[in-house]
């Protein structure tokens, strides 16, 4: 927590090159700090070296606010790619690439492709990830580095990703120009708002409140995009007040760029719910599973900034015996400037009864005495999250009859 709040010395010890009142690089801070433990460190204090590699745990109970704020009870995809992401900045840090004294830089990350395995849920109550320091450079007043990650939950992995990081001096923050635009990127950006719907009017299976990266749907057309498959286009006002401000970072309030991947994925899951006659019983997946997930970041989110729009345009649209999916490229947009995008992204949502990896499998309540069953778990577990008080039925329905 020292890396998110504290004084860098609590953090790293007394030789880390910190100068009193110059901002260094920092980790985000509760709601959104991922980190509990650090396993191990293979790699020099202050020394970059490719090859220097980092395990971190991150213990959860379950009932987290991410959890409740998922409506599918599961882990959001922005949280598991802070679970993945934070351990890299941790590791840059503690090799020293910040560089000496008296040069304030600040930490982004920039690009990365990744793949969702598996599902976390509420019962997994830890995650371990390896972050691996591919190489570095420097260039002036500016480092990129690159890493290697993977994440899992009881030795299976659930999240692989490969990313970069730059450190940046304030300066090259504020003068970033944005992405490239295509033409027809363009023209989708500028269809005309439509009246608008609300993320709560439109559906219960989006996000709650707080986790709400998108608060209406302004555009929305099955049959347009690039590809003639469909598009959607929302909208969600920024405050200096919301809460990812401060928490992200300490003295460098900026949204995080993984709540931005969050706002697409808002957008993708709203256009299914307008596309799609989705059956009641069933989720989202928090990303489709075994999926490519690429993104790049050219520009940030602060503060100053009144208004972002997510859109989403479909490639791909398929549906098979209860499972829906979308496949597409999606952007972030501070007015004309794109500041986000994601080349490869999809999602998926799918009728509970193809997914028993999601049901609570009642031997994990058995009691050591033959035959005896400790319910309370089970009760507790069905408090916790809405949506999994029907898996839970099901468990114990289902052990019971066999």
């Amino acid at each position: 927590m020292n890396c998110a709040l504290g004084h860098p010395h609590q953090a790293f010890g007394p030789d880390f090159p910190y100068q009193h009142g110059l901002r260094c690089a920092r980790l985000p801070s509760p709601p959104y700090h991922f980190m509990t433990r650090v396993l191990n460190v293979d790699g020099e204090f202050l020394k970059a070296k490719s090859g220097a590699s980092v395990e971190v745990a991150y213990d959860f109970k379950g009932d987290e606010w991410y959890f409740e704020q998922n409506p599918a009870g599961t882990m959001p995809i922005a949280v598991l790619m802070e679970v993945a992401l934070q351990p890299c900045g941790w590791l840059a840090t503690y090799s020293g690439l910040p560089g000496l004294k008296g040069r304030e830089l600040l930490f982004r990350n920039l690009d990365g492709k990744a793949q969702m395995l598996k599902e976390v849920l509420p019962i997994d109550k830890s995650i371990t990830t390896k972050a691996t320091m591919l190489s570095f450079s420097k260039m002036s007043n500016m480092i990129i580095t690159k890493f290697k990650v993977s994440c899992l939950v009881d030795g299976s992995e659930v999240y692989s990703m490969d990313t970069a990081f730059g450190f940046f001096p304030e300066e090259a923050m504020a003068a970033q120009k944005g992405l490239p635009v295509l033409e027809k990127e363009r023209e989708l950006r500028h269809k005309p708002a439509a009246k608008l719907q609300t993320l709560a009017e439109l559906s219960s299976k989006v996000a709650g409140p707080k986790l709400a990266m998108i608060d209406a749907v302004e555009h929305y057309d099955e049959a347009g995009g690039s590809h003639g498959k469909g598009y959607i286009r929302a909208v969600k006002s920024v405050k200096p007040s919301d809460w990812f401000f401060k928490a992200h970072f300490f003295q460098d309030p900026v949204q995080p760029g993984s709540l931005g991947i969050e706002a697409m994925v808002q957008a993708m899951k709203s256009f299914l719910v307008l596309r799609c006659d989705l059956p009641e019983n069933g989720n989202f997946e928090a990303l489709a599973l075994n999926e490519d997930l690429s993104w790049r970041y050219r520009g940030q989110v602060t503060p100053d900034i009144s208004e972002v729009h997510a859109e989403f345009d479909v490639s791909h649209l398929e549906q098979d015996n209860g499972r829906y999916f979308a496949k597409g490229s999606a952007r972030l947009w501070i007015g004309d400037r794109k500041i986000y995008e994601a080349p490869e992204i999809s999602m998926a949502y799918v009728s509970r009864e193809l997914t028993p990896e999601r049901h609570y499998p009642l031997n994990q309540w058995v009691e050591a005495k033959p035959g005896a069953l400790k319910l309370k778990p089970i009760y507790e577990q069905m408090g916790q999250t809405k949506t999994v008080v029907q898996q839970n039925i099901y468990d114990v329905f289902a052990a019971l009859t066999r």
